[in-house]
């Protein structure tokens, strides 16, 4: 299953942000990446507000069982959840990895986000160590709106032009030093506390806003995919376009008989070759939801894997 399995480089810096629901998820996901990862110094930030003493034990003893991996508890505080309220089935937490840059030691120049509910596949090298040049950070483009025909609209909602695209903030890599001096984060809070009614999805919306200009992307198919189906439309790649068919499109082709000559299917081969594979949405492997899907239970076999094994660590 996995590709590479070495970062170039002193160390590493991770951050994650959990509650007491997403507990098990946060574990498969580190156990993803520290075996994806043998021998590779890492410090793991915990972004939380509401975890327990005995929650934080857990995940200092679990961390530690890996070598090399250190583990760091960041309280964001409850004033800002008891400010803003989440939207759109996502939890408070997403916020966190915005409101910890400013807690993270000032000696970090980079720090690498990554979501719960997602398990890496192979090296992130590349991804880590990339060039961000003056981006406050790098995030892949939000395919899944792309495929379920609502990027358009969240474009429109937070008046990003044409011109631009919409991201998901799922998987990050931060250029601290950036962020520090634009003071990104007291600035995004400030728009939340003004605006969070209207962020469908929280402080992707709100960094979507402000940064869709100033992003660094990276490849979604590689480093951010989700469960999905990828049929890449033909007639547009003749035109050299490279785009793939929302689900509405697929239907209409699949209704008409059209959909073969129009398209090729590329999720096997999308899925060989991406380094994390990222179960947004509703639906999580980890649900009755996955159970009914024939489309997640196609995704679902290496996330439990890896859950399998992560808990037998966890609840040594």
């Amino acid at each position: 299953c996995y590709h590479g399995s070495r970062i170039v480089g002193e160390h590493v810096n991770i951050l994650f942000a959990t509650n007491r629901k997403f507990i098990e998820p946060a574990a498969t996901m580190l156990y993803s990446l520290f075996e994806s990862h043998p021998g590779i110094d890492m410090d793991i930030y915990l972004a939380y507000s509401n975890l327990s003493e005995e929650d934080l034990e857990r995940f200092a003893s679990y961390i530690a069982a890996f070598p090399g991996k250190i583990f760091h508890p960041i309280y964001v505080g409850e004033e800002f959840q008891d400010k803003v309220e989440a939207h759109n089935h996502i939890s408070i937490e997403s916020y966190y990895r915005v409101l910890a840059l400013p807690l993270l030691p000032e000696s970090l120049d980079r720090i690498l986000y990554l979501d719960s509910d997602l398990v890496v596949r192979g090296d992130l090298s590349d991804l880590y160590h990339m060039d961000l040049g003056e981006a406050p950070f790098s995030a892949a483009e939000d395919i899944i709106g792309i495929l379920n025909d609502f990027h358009q609209a969240n474009m429109y909602r937070l008046s990003i032009p044409a011109n631009r695209s919409y991201f998901n903030t799922g998987v990050m890599v931060f250029n601290l030093p950036v962020t520090r001096e634009m003071h990104m984060t007291e600035y995004i809070i400030d728009r939340v506390y003004e605006n969070y009614e209207r962020y469908e999805y929280n402080e992707q919306d709100a960094l979507n806003e402000v940064y869709y200009d100033k992003v660094r992307y990276i490849d979604w198919d590689i480093y951010n995919f989700p469960p999905g189906l990828y049929y890449l439309d033909m007639k547009e790649l003749e035109a050299g376009k490279v785009r793939f068919l929302s689900y509405k499109e697929i239907k209409e082709l699949q209704a008409s008989g059209e959909l073969d000559g129009r398209a090729r299917d590329m999720t096997s081969q999308l899925y060989a070759q991406n380094k994390i594979l990222h179960y947004m949405g509703k639906s999580k492997p980890w649900d009755s939801l996955a159970e009914e899907s024939d489309l997640f239970r196609a995704f679902t076999p290496i996330y439990r894997e890896m859950n399998e094994k992560a808990m037998k660590i966890w609840t040594r």
